[in-house]
């Protein structure tokens, strides 16, 4: 099946399964991006965890199945006990389809997406405390640098305590919450860790709230911000690395697939970049969607996507506002010498080509929150 016919399915599965819903607003269309790159802090390449086993006799899961809550209490993200099966796992008889038919594994991830658009918006949490804190998951090079200080200073302003690294005295190189307790979090940290570490401390249910960033952009300022300056292993133009070899130090630099690896998990994004099955593809999508259904996304190239976060989150209505003006910090440094040729861009989106599938995913939700929130 071509592209362009899943995503004729895609809208089609979205429309059968909302009939009598309203349209969603119609503000998916791709903008460019100028290689614009804030000034962020370091970020640990995180080893490749043990893909989990699977077991044939367990009882395979719906993929479409995000668990939609019965109040709106439950509405927000509920932390799973540290030993529970967490992660949503795809057994290979679960390819069927409800009548019976195979779907491919592309049909299978647009089917989630189209679930996912139009899942119920997460709950509003308008006090925000350490038995119902806000999450913030930073994708790396998305702009959070600042969102992070933003949070850091309004917790302040409203006496609540924040755990968010390069702020108050917490190090910049912390990349978990371990034996922490806060309101507010903030950092490039790994969801099952996190929530474990959460559930350990009574915490039963939280808010997240995450920026994502156009791909390619960010991919970008990846390469040089990590590879070029961080790690010194690639030249200072990222043209002069042949296309091909391009795309493999993307995915060594673990400059890719970002969302997946912060809303999915720290090991969920190998399953996408290292030749995984397809049940493993698809895993890692279910994973992911069913963590980020309850998440705000906030879309940097859009500032109105602000006012969704700002709305569920009343307290912090004013830092989300501030954001919409933040501008990220020109890269004087390689932009005068080095220009990304057509074959280094095709090369990037074929690395990237997931999360930008996902990028899309996430700008379609945030609208489609915008629309029923009447924002």
């Amino acid at each position: 099946m071509t592209q362009s016919a899943l995503d004729e399915q895609m809208v089609v599965s979205v429309a059968l399964a909302n009939s009598g819903r309203a349209n969603a607003s119609r503000h998916d269309d791709d903008k460019d991006i100028s290689e614009d790159e804030e000034a962020e802090d370091a970020h640990p390449l995180e080893d490749e965890e043990p893909e989990e086993s699977t077991d044939p006799t367990k009882v395979a899961v719906a993929e479409d199945d995000f668990g939609d809550a019965e109040d709106e209490d439950d509405l927000h993200l509920e932390v799973p006990p540290p030993d529970g099966h967490e992660e949503l796992q795809i057994e290979e008889n679960s390819s069927l389809a409800k009548n019976g038919r195979y779907r491919s594994p592309a049909e299978r991830i647009h089917s989630l997406i189209a679930k996912f658009v139009y899942a119920r918006p997460p709950a509003r949490n308008d006090k925000i405390s350490k038995k119902k804190p806000l999450l913030f998951m930073h994708q790396a090079k998305s702009g959070g640098t600042s969102l992070r200080e933003v949070l850091y200073q309004t917790s302040r302003h409203h006496g609540l305590s924040a755990f968010i690294p390069c702020n108050g005295g917490v190090h910049c190189q912390k990349f978990d919450i371990n034996g922490e307790t806060a309101a507010v979090y903030g950092g490039h940290f790994c969801w099952k860790a996190t929530t474990n570490n959460l559930y350990r401390h009574g915490v039963r249910q939280f808010s997240c709230v995450t920026i994502f960033r156009e791909p390619v952009a960010r991919a970008t300022s990846c390469y040089y911000y990590r590879l070029v300056g961080q790690l010194g292993k690639a030249p200072s133009c990222i043209s002069d690395v042949p296309p091909q070899k391009l795309k493999s130090k993307l995915i060594d630099g673990a400059c890719i697939n970002e969302p997946f690896r912060r809303i999915g998990d720290c090991n969920v994004a190998t399953r996408l970049e290292h030749h995984k099955s397809d049940e493993a593809q698809v895993s890692a999508w279910q994973t992911t969607l069913s963590h980020l259904a309850g998440c705000v996304p906030i879309i940097l190239e859009e500032p109105e996507s602000y006012k969704v976060a700002g709305h569920l989150f009343p307290q912090f209505s004013d830092a989300f506002h501030q954001m919409r003006q933040v501008k990220l910090n020109k890269n004087k440094k390689y932009d005068h010498h080095c220009k990304i040729t057509q074959a280094h861009i095709r090369a990037v989106k074929e690395a990237a080509s997931h999360e930008i599938k996902m990028y899309k995913a996430a700008k379609k939700r945030v609208w489609r929150l915008k629309e029923e929130l009447k924002l």
